[in-house]
């Protein structure tokens, strides 16, 4: 991944003053609401992580709400972002976490996972379930509605981002060793360029890991 990870890095780096204009759509404000209410039904003692911050808009709004957060990214600049809205966040591989295990009480990757090969979709999920605590919730939005891999051709950034994406059937048969599916929520109404969000939340669990 360290060849996809620099093309990345790279293309957030020159796109982060742009990211870090406007407001949250409300959809997207819509699905952290979701997620907050699902970690508030068992408030959590620890931090909740954020796997691919961006510039902080939506850690800032978990963090103004009720919680610790942490926010990871792999572009510095979008990480220097996160950290002028008060928000402790760092620069790290989702692969290779930073944390001892069972850190976290929950984690939301809102549009993240979206640049992870299908191949190295097991290795991630396991290593989040790593970081939380039995339980923990994972929330992951992506981009979906067609099932294919590769950079964009007509991507306005440079380097042309990877993104991996599933059809609705196929996003559930991917394998999410340390969890199981707590909810799905599909949103065909916000479409664009012909895929729409889909938003899936995970639980936690050791009976999982196999």
């Amino acid at each position: 991944m360290e060849i996809a990870n620099e093309a990345l890095r790279a293309a957030y780096d020159q796109d982060a003053a742009r990211r870090d204009g406007g407001e949250p759509e409300p959809w997207r404000l819509a699905i952290v609401d979701r997620f907050l209410a699902r970690i508030d039904e068992a408030p959590p003692q620890l931090p909740v992580l954020e796997l691919g911050c961006g510039t902080g808009q939506l850690a800032h709004y978990l963090a103004d709400r009720r919680t610790d957060v942490v926010g990871l990214d792999l572009s510095l600049e979008m990480i220097r972002r996160t950290r002028a809205r008060g928000v402790t966040a760092l620069v790290a591989d989702f692969l290779r976490l930073p944390f001892a295990d069972a850190s976290f009480a929950a984690a939301l990757a809102f549009n993240s996972f979206l640049h992870v090969p299908a191949r190295d979709r097991p290795a991630l999920f396991g290593e989040v379930a790593r970081v939380l605590a039995d339980d923990g919730v994972l929330t992951v939005v992506t981009w979906g509605g067609v099932t294919r891999e590769g950079p964009l051709e007509d991507d306005w950034l440079e380097p042309p981002r990877f993104f991996a994406t599933f059809d609705d059937d196929d996003l559930l048969e991917q394998p999410t060793p340390g969890f199981v599916t707590d909810s799905v929520v599909l949103l065909p109404d916000h479409a664009s360029h012909g895929v729409h969000p889909q938003a899936v939340t995970y639980r936690r669990t050791r009976g999982a890991d196999t």
